[in-house]
């Protein structure tokens, strides 16, 4: 079938949206099926399918309309003219992240499906989200997690009457297919420490917990820590705290491609995801009581142990089975995961319990299941 696509996301950027929205259109074109994309145009210059490949780390093999307009009309104006111009695509499904743009193609009675990240955070985001049970042409609503399920059915009136599943955010398996032991991926990436290595990959926003790396570091003096992403003046700061401290130990990295970050996390021995009890998001809002991060999932299949704090959304995934628990904001936990993470044997069982749990997560396995329950699957 045709999927058209429907974003007011800027393509490309780092936001964890952006590689969402990539990854979506990517898993549904693994599946079988035609995607078309809309995006909005934010420069002249337009990225080649390469480039793009090498900065989502998936395969673009599906078509992107960037439409011009949203600095000229802002940002509810561009998204009715989307709309109109996804509708002229004639699709035989339309999947979107966005409220407004979902309540316009529903209501219209187009087969529609919205995928939730997070609760309304503006006025007319509530009122789409109020609207969209009402439309002939809602199909389902998608929610990366259980919490967020349960937020949406107490705050949204008839939400729950509506097809809903829970799917969380998935991995291109594929892209880990390439085994590699972290002796031989740290030889690859030229890192010479044979020490114990402990990385981190994701932005350095409030929250994500580059605090606790730091105590752990001044605590595991012997670890080796590898910080990866963060934008350019976070990725600064980050170093200039570093060096004041003078933690030898730790290499913050600044932004991985994603197509190479399978390589960089295999030449961890330990990924570390210290949300604190606080998250903040890339739009600013508070996600720690329903986020579901992608890079659980990389981190999962990449058959590393993971040490995580235990957030609602993130305990719907792992358990004390697949990897180290700890409370967040809590130094004494981190630092007892930590030292237990230099057993190999616990190392080796968590890992492959990961790595056997992940594969419910794929991202074709995950659309086919998103469109069987929109009814829509061909």
């Amino acid at each position: 079938m045709h999927i058209v696509y429907v974003t007011n996301g800027r393509i490309p950027s780092r936001t964890a949206n952006s590689l969402q929205s990539m990854k979506v259109c990517a898993g549904f074109v693994a599946a079988g099926h035609e995607v078309t994309m809309v995006v909005p145009r934010f420069t002249r210059t337009l990225p080649t399918p390469y480039e793009l490949q090498q900065q989502y780390g998936v395969p673009v093999e599906f078509r992107i309309e960037w439409l011009r307009g949203y600095r000229a009309l802002g940002r509810v104006a561009w998204e009715t003219r989307a709309a109109a111009h996804a509708l002229r695509r004639r699709g035989n499904l339309y999947f979107t992240i966005n409220m407004r743009i979902a309540a316009a193609l529903a209501a219209l009675g187009r087969a529609t499906v919205l995928e939730l990240h997070d609760p309304p955070a503006r006025r007319l985001d509530d009122r789409a989200l109020r609207l969209l049970p009402r439309t002939r042409g809602l199909r389902a609503f998608v929610c990366v997690s259980h919490a967020l399920r349960r937020i949406l059915t107490e705050r949204i009136p008839g939400f729950s009457d509506c097809p809903v599943t829970v799917e969380p955010n998935g991995v291109d398996l594929a892209r880990f297919a390439e085994a590699r032991s972290p002796a031989e991926a740290r030889r690859a990436l030229g890192w010479e420490d044979a020490r114990l290595t402990a990385g981190y990959a994701g932005h350095l926003y409030e929250g994500r917990g580059f605090d606790m790396i730091l105590t752990l570091a001044e605590r595991f003096p012997d670890v080796s820590f590898r910080v990866m992403g963060g934008e350019p003046a976070a990725v600064a700061d980050a170093r200039a705290t570093v060096a004041e401290r003078g933690l030898a130990n730790v290499d913050v990295l600044g932004f991985i491609p994603n197509a190479e970050l399978p390589l960089y996390m295999q030449g961890c021995d330990v990924l570390l995801m210290p949300y604190a009890s606080r998250v903040r998001a890339s739009g600013g809002g508070e996600t720690a009581a329903f986020a579901n991060p992608m890079k659980m999932f990389e981190y999962m299949a990449a058959g590393r142990l993971i040490i995580s704090s235990r957030l609602p959304g993130i305990e719907e995934v792992l358990n004390e089975s697949s990897a180290l628990l700890c409370e967040p904001d809590d130094p004494a936990e981190w630092i007892a995961a930590l030292d237990r993470a230099h057993d190999a044997e616990l190392r080796s069982r968590l890992e492959s319990q990961a790595r056997h749990d992940v594969l419910h997560y794929a991202t074709d396995e995950r659309a086919r299941r998103i469109l069987s329950v929109a009814g829509v699957s061909a």
